[in-house]
């Protein structure tokens, strides 16, 4: 619980005589918050069940009164579902909104304490009156803030209000989305709601719609953002409470393992904060209605995923995958999360740039970062093929989210995966043929693996034409060769050649796959070791490609030409 400001130079309890201090304490709420939102997923397990077997078996009165009792008992429980769901909304919202009430009244006390401590060097005849009226303008701002707090305080308790008989109580409550459901499920769901009812949902309960696949982009963008803003605000009132519990520890002797443990979780969240800033940033770079020099609309920026829980992830469109015909998903390697946002959305532009220099037109193209797994370390990058094989049903999953919610309208579909991210993208087609038009590996150790947990060794093992599987690589690309034997070439330096390579590089001729070079000419599957004659280190190879710097953007646009044309340009 956040402590109450220091009482140095008694300038606190004076001002809290006149503002008053929140008593609750924000960390027990926001564990209801939590409980009650697992008790609401909870619920909504009965509450998906169905009364048909019952009324097929017993066609009678006892059939139908067993069948009328249970349907009964299963609207009760989503209707339980529903407002228990609003209730651990409007519980997090409060315990963020005290949060939020104690950083700032602690921060005023904080601000105003140096100039407080000044006025004791007046004469003695008026120290007093304006120590008083200084406590007397510092209490009105700490009394504003508590006001501010109380009316936003106000507003949750309407939210529960509306639960509670006294409230409005004849409100039907919102049918939940189905139980895991499919992207078609989700999308009927979606679809048999009233307008109002989507509003509510969109107003109230956002974090409930926003990740489910199938949905509109339009809808889940909405949603996701108001998450996103509520997440922000979140991590912005612990930032500030961990800044004043370490300006008050500042450097006092004794303390230095308290200062020590505040230090490294105010970096933590705020390399967090700076991660959800970039995210946002993003999304508010192009506003809807802004044209180019041509006067053609500019495609905006949709959060078709959020969540801010472990190391975070986030899936971000440019351009509405909706209506374009060109529709290409990246998806980023290792060491990647909500906190290296900025990298892997400067990754995503990039492709989608170099697809416009390919030909694509504002409204013609959507690319999709695409970080809906937990993306593993570097140091397990190398040797597993479990974060790959835990994120390919997400991405399975998206994919087919994408067909449904364009509701039958064909599109050219591209799978892109760097580095780590080529395990997920081959993964995923391995076991689901169809799933994308083409697929993309930029400098890739392998495709990943099979269904039944083999390295996938070949173009047929991803259900597609060895046209239509791209492997894009550098010759000074370490990482992607990291498999393949290290010859001494005739000047005694070490060069890497896949000729004869084990297991499953996709570069090799047997993979079969149509492989282009990162950089300007035909592809050369070598590259120079430590100490030899490169122009650049090669340890920069292997994100390079998405430079894009005309002098290093050879591979980016020949996967811009992949994306739209279905061939390397």
């Amino acid at each position: 619980m956040i402590p109450e400001p220091t009482s140095a130079l008694n300038l606190w309890p004076q001002v809290r005589a006149i503002s008053g201090w929140p008593q609750t304490n924000e960390l027990e709420v926001e564990t209801l918050a939590k409980s009650l939102t697992d008790a609401a997923r909870a619920l909504e397990r009965p509450a998906g069940l169905s009364t048909g077997p019952g009324d097929a078996s017993w066609p009678d009165d006892a059939g139908r009164e067993y069948a009328a009792s249970t349907r009964s008992v299963l609207t009760k429980a989503a209707e339980t579902a529903t407002a228990t769901d609003q209730l651990a909304t409007a519980a997090s919202s409060f315990a963020s909104l005290v949060a939020g009430t104690k950083t700032s009244l602690t921060g005023l006390i904080n601000l105003n304490l140096p100039l407080y401590a000044s006025l004791s060097l007046l004469p003695a005849a008026v120290r007093g009156p304006a120590e008083a009226f200084f406590v007397s303008q510092v209490g009105l701002f700490a009394k504003g803030v508590m006001t501010a707090a109380a009316t936003q305080a106000g507003t949750l308790g309407q939210v529960q209000t509306a639960l509670t008989p006294g409230g409005d109580a004849n409100r039907t409550p919102l049918p939940p989305p189905p139980p895991n459901g499919t992207a078609q499920q989700n999308a009927d769901w979606w679809k048999s709601l009233t307008p109002d009812q989507q509003q509510q949902y969109l107003r109230e309960q956002p974090g409930r719609i926003g990740n489910l696949n199938g949905l509109p982009s339009e809808v889940r963008d909405q949603a996701n953002r108001s998450v996103l803003n509520a997440n922000r605000a979140a991590t912005q009132a612990e930032r500030d409470r961990l800044q004043a519990e370490l300006n008050r520890v500042g450097s006092a002797p004794g303390r230095a393992a308290e200062r020590s443990r505040l230090q490294n979780q105010l970096a933590a969240v705020e390399d967090r904060l700076q991660g959800l800033n970039n995210l946002q940033q993003t999304l508010d770079s192009v506003k809807p209605g802004t044209f180019d020099t041509m006067g053609r609309e500019l495609d905006r920026y949709y959060l078709l995923g959020f969540d801010p829980t472990g190391n975070g992830r986030f899936i971000v469109a440019h351009g509405n995958p909706d209506r374009t015909p060109n529709i290409a998903t990246f998806v980023p390697g290792a060491a990647s999360g909500l906190n290296e946002s900025g990298r892997a959305l400067e990754r995503g532009d990039n492709l989608y740039d170099a697809a416009t220099r390919a030909g694509a037109e504002p409204g013609s193209t959507a690319v999709i970062t695409w970080l809906g797994y937990d993306s593993p370390g570097l140091g397990e990058a190398f040797g597993s093929y479990a974060p790959a094989q835990a994120a390919a049903p997400a991405l399975t999953q998206f994919q087919q989210g994408l067909t449904v919610a364009r509701g039958g309208l064909d599109a050219n579909t591209t799978l892109v995966g760097h580095s780590y991210g080529a395990r997920v993208i081959g993964t995923a087609a391995s076991a689901t043929p169809g799933l994308a038009d083409q697929v993309v590996a930029a400098g890739a150790l392998d495709f990943g693996v099979n269904p039944s947990g083999r390295m996938i060794q070949s173009t047929a093992e991803l259900h597609l034409p060895q046209d239509k599987v791209w492997v894009v690589e550098h010759r000074l690309d370490a990482a992607a060769d990291a498999t393949t034997p290290v010859v001494p070439d005739a000047g005694g330096y070490g060069v890497v050649e896949d000729v004869g390579a084990p297991g499953g590089d996709p570069s090799r001729p047997e993979f079969g796959a149509s492989v282009v070079g990162a950089e300007p000419g035909p592809y050369r599957d070598s590259y120079v070791g430590l100490g030899g004659y490169a122009t650049e280190p090669f340890s920069d190879a292997h994100g390079n490609m998405f430079d894009p710097d005309p002098g290093h953007r050879a591979g980016l646009d020949r996967m811009g030409g992949v994306i739209v044309n279905g061939r390397a340009e």
